[in-house]
């Protein structure tokens, strides 16, 4: 696998048209596209004050960091990938991942890809890419997913499950808030107990 398949749309992220933007705050900012039969393409983008190695061990770690939600059956394989299932709400919807061994990006990046099923179906990844203050830009992206579980049949699933995947990852969800990537800046970036 290269980091540049096309299973990755690189050339449709780099576009600016096509793009609704969703939500942007000093934080991150969160955009999408969504094709006439439903297929997402989401981007959340933010900086993260930590290094890449650390940025990328969560990730490949035990989704601790992710409030409120579910990680079970996690298996490292011989072959690099990590298989585990996750309930990001805790419960109900559900997607079984299939993470690949990381892949390196110029300037000391690293991609890391997830194939996920059940509940959304589709290629999902993570760019994390160093800044020269040692801190990270991290990008999560959904790379043509689409909802293949119950929830196929509401109209416009695409655009539904679109709008909670992005409030999920902000920690902006109806319920549970929190969730998502606050617990990652949480826990990568612990206040300096020096200060008051």
């Amino acid at each position: 696998m290269n980091a540049h398949d096309l299973i990755f749309h690189e050339e449709l992220f780099a576009q600016t048209e096509g793009w609704t933007p969703v939500y942007a705050d000093s934080r991150l900012t969160q955009r999408c596209r969504i094709e006439p039969r439903g297929a997402m393409y989401t981007e959340t983008r933010m900086v993260l004050r930590a290094p890449v190695d650390a940025v990328v061990a969560k990730l490949r770690g035990e989704w601790t960091w992710w409030r409120n939600g579910r990680y079970c059956n996690r298996v490292e394989r011989s072959d690099g990938t990590i298989t585990y299932g996750h309930f990001p709400f805790g419960h109900n919807v559900h997607v079984n991942s299939v993470m690949y061994p990381p892949l390196t990006l110029e300037g000391g990046g690293v991609r890391l890809r997830v194939e996920i099923s059940d509940y959304m179906t589709g290629t999902t990844y993570s760019d994390v890419i160093p800044r020269a203050d040692g801190s990270s830009e991290f990008f999560s992206r959904f790379s043509r997913c689409w909802v293949s579980g119950p929830y196929r049949f509401l109209p416009y699933p695409g655009h539904i499950a679109m709008r909670i995947h992005l409030a999920a990852e902000r920690g902006r969800f109806i319920w549970p808030r929190g969730t998502g990537f606050v617990g990652l800046i949480e826990e990568l970036e612990p206040p300096d107990r020096g200060q008051q």
